[in-house]
């Protein structure tokens, strides 16, 4: 009796929920319950409040350019994806397929660029490029606003390496270590006033 209690409470649930959402769209929300159909059926993982579009280009291996709504990095049933919206219609494409994506800040001046580095098919966010000399990648999903976030790697002369480490502060320490590893260095947090002075010693 209660499993089928649970069940009919899951169903009233339910139902209330694709109301609500039929309700919505009605007033005009259609990307919105777009999403919620997408993640209704099982395609996402991920929930509705972890996509966050920004305006930008998804670079396609075949040569095409797309242009639009980006969210970049959305776990699916086939693994790792980009949504891209237009004219408020959905299309979900494979990183597998993406060569490059470059997603643009509100005022569509500054541009950063993100790229598959591993073989885990995430698309990572350039953070700096010193003419592919040093390049710095992050975790990131956003546009960058001279902010690491989550692990960082750097690509120097054709090596990549994950900085992260358990023990430091975070991910601009992580850069740090970096520095002072690979020139027998032993700066510190307090040494750097901002990231682009960081950045400055690769």
């Amino acid at each position: 009796m209660y499993y089928k209690s649970l069940s009919l409470k899951g169903l009233f649930f339910s139902l209330f929920l694709i109301v609500a959402f039929s309700a919505h769209a009605q007033k005009g929300h259609t990307e919105t319950l777009n999403l919620i159909n997408l993640q209704l059926a099982g395609v996402f993982e991920s929930g509705s409040d972890d996509i966050a579009f920004f305006k930008g280009e998804i670079h396609l291996k075949n040569g095409d350019v797309l242009t639009g709504d980006i969210s970049l990095n959305n776990l699916c049933e086939h693994g790792y994806s980009a949504i891209l919206s237009q004219n408020n219609n959905q299309r979900i494409i494979s990183n597998k397929d993406i060569k490059n994506a470059v997603l643009y800040t509100d005022d569509n001046h500054a541009k950063t660029v993100f790229t598959v580095i591993n073989d885990d098919d995430i698309l990572y966010r350039e953070v700096f490029n010193n003419h592919d000399n040093v390049v710095v990648y992050d975790s990131s999903v956003y546009p960058y606003e001279n902010k690491l976030a989550e692990t960082v790697f750097v690509k120097e002369n054709n090596t990549l390496t994950n900085t992260f480490d358990f023990w430091t502060s975070g991910p601009k320490k992580d850069l740090i270590n970096y520095i002072n590893n690979r020139d027998g260095v032993n700066y510190k947090r307090r040494d750097f006033k901002s990231l682009d002075a960081v950045f400055a010693k690769l």
